[in-house]
């Protein structure tokens, strides 16, 4: 009985605690459920994180094409707890929603964000570019310009080939110009000209960007949460593995690293842009050694999950110091924890590297997993498929590599995958050295 009520009255304190509320997906959940966080999510119909039982669904209204509507929403929630909730945010969409609604969302949330100038500037490729050169961020500004292919002649170019076009914003009209990628690569004069037509109808202005030499792999990123007092309370550094398209796509794959001058460029930055908050800041690599500024995201990102695997849980940091509880320890990141994603969804498993890309090492239950090993009840079919034990995970990614390591997904992205899985446990392209599944999210 004395057991009983000592786990009620942890029960009842747990309740009082202030939740979580991410606008976002399971790669931030995920940090959060690790530290015992409750959280509630706005997602999308047919997220896999409507699916997961470390999360309650608040519910969805599009933050681009409906901000009051979400607004709306996020109050009505707040209202409903017991204790003000802390708020997170994980898209560029969400993050110009929260920094524009700031004043209302702080009368019902606990919310960290730079200021609004800050956001606008960092997330719009064009301003970001007149930002860095002020700045004098290590950015190839001389290598770049604006260009408006409304009011501008294609004659009037002046950048070395090959050059990357990006938008201010990858939004849905960039989408519909170019579904798969970030950024358009233009080999020839003759490649900018045909591309013309399709800038115009796009109506904006781009970034017309040479390309600095190098696969993706060389793009490698510093990660920080910089507190109210502008100190690093935790950082961690980490290296593109794959993308998806190979130039200028998704990341499909990446890992935890630990690497001196990215940190300490990473810091300079944070700290010439007087950032407050969380950040991801990403470089690549020259030839030559040198790191050149590629952009700064003021915002959650999926990076946070696998860091928290390695020790540096900065979403359950930011929460404690918002909700008044003590901070968890700053410790080193434990280089060589990878994550991998999968599909159009970007589900993502995570695991730490063994031997070489890809080995992966102890098992996590899923998030459909309360510990039973039972998907939830409305879970997608075969959710369960990527408990701990002995029953096999199916590969994921690209090509279904990852060798050394077994992975799952949520959704179609398991029914497909468990599809190319092999009957004895092993997938198709791996190794199969005693990797389990340690996760899942986006």
């Amino acid at each position: 009985m004395v057991a009983m009520d000592v786990s009620a009255r942890a029960r009842r304190g747990r309740s009082l605690q202030p939740t979580a509320c991410v606008l976002g997906d399971l790669d931030l959940v995920a940090p959060l459920a690790l530290a015992g966080i409750r959280c509630s999510i706005v997602t999308p119909p047919g997220d896999p994180a409507r699916y997961s039982r470390r999360a309650a669904v608040v519910g969805w209204a599009d933050p681009q094409a409906d901000p009051d509507r979400l607004l709306s929403l996020l109050l009505a929630h707040a209202e409903g707890q017991a204790e003000k909730p802390v708020l997170f945010y994980q898209s560029d969409q969400f993050t110009l929603f929260v920094a524009r609604y700031r004043k209302e969302l702080s009368t019902a949330y606990h919310v960290l964000i730079p200021e609004q100038a800050l956001i606008e500037d960092l997330i719009d490729k064009l301003r970001f570019r007149a930002l860095a050169e002020r700045l004098a961020l290590p950015v190839p500004v001389p290598a770049s310009r604006v260009f408006d292919p409304v009011r501008e002649r294609i004659g009037e170019e002046k950048l070395a080939l090959p050059l990357l076009v990006k938008p201010a914003h990858r939004d849905a009209r960039w989408v519909a110009l170019e579904p798969a990628g970030k950024a358009i690569r233009i080999d020839t004069t003759a490649d900018l000209t045909a591309l013309l037509p399709r800038l115009t109808e796009f109506g904006r202005p781009v970034l017309l960007q040479e390309i600095i030499p190098g696969p993706e792999t060389r793009i490698e990123s510093y990660h920080c949460y910089i507190d109210q007092r502008g100190e690093p309370a935790a950082e961690f550094t980490g290296r593109k593995v794959r993308t998806r398209p190979v130039e200028f796509g998704r990341t499909t794959a990446a890992t935890i690293t630990d690497t001196d001058d990215v940190r300490r460029l990473g810091r300079e930055v944070v700290s010439r842009l007087g950032l407050r908050g969380v950040a991801k800041v990403d470089f690549k690599r020259a030839p030559d050694g040198r790191l050149w500024l590629l952009e700064v995201n003021p915002r959650y990102t999926l990076w946070l999950h696998p860091a928290a695997r390695a020790g540096v849980n900065i979403p359950a940091m930011v929460w404690a110091d918002l909700a008044g509880q003590s901070r968890p320890p700053a410790t080193p990141a434990d280089g060589g924890v990878l994550v991998q994603l999968v599909g159009s969804a970007g589900s993502a498993a995570v695991g730490r590297t063994a031997e070489g890309v890809g080995a992966l090492g102890p098992a996590l239950r899923g998030p459909f997993d309360d510990g039973s090993g039972r998907p939830a009840p409305d879970a997608p079919a075969g959710a369960g498929a990527g408990r701990q034990g002995s029953q096999a995970c199916p590969a994921i990614g690209p090509r279904g590599t990852a060798r050394g390591g077994a992975f799952y997904a949520p959704g179609s992205d398991l029914r497909r995958a468990r599809q190319r899985a092999r009957p004895d446990g092993e997938h198709r392209g791996a190794a199969a050295q005693g990797g389990r599944c340690l996760g899942v999210g986006r």
